[in-house]
């Protein structure tokens, strides 16, 4: 490989490398086999994952609004019986 620049806010990684010596496919089994999923950037397939992750995090977000909620229905009654000093 000539060059790796890894960018860990974008989980993105550029990779230069020489045709002649080593193949894409080989650097791609490389990472496939150190535990990573790795795919030439396709900018619609970007996009599509993208919103994926914020719809999975809108619902997270959701179910975790809904989880206090819950909590609450229980705390306010017990700490609105609490005497004043």
């Amino acid at each position: 490989m000539t060059a790796v620049e890894i960018n860990y806010a974008t989980r993105r990684a550029r990779v230069r490398w020489d045709e002649r010596r080593i193949k894409l496919s080989a650097i791609l089994a490389a990472i496939a086999a150190i535990g990573y999923r790795a795919y030439p950037y396709d900018t619609a397939k970007s996009e599509e994952l993208a919103r994926q992750e914020r719809r999975s995090a809108l619902w997270r977000v959701f179910v975790a609004g809904f989880g206090m909620m819950q909590v609450m229905m229980y705390a306010v009654p017990v700490i609105s019986q609490v005497p004043a000093r």
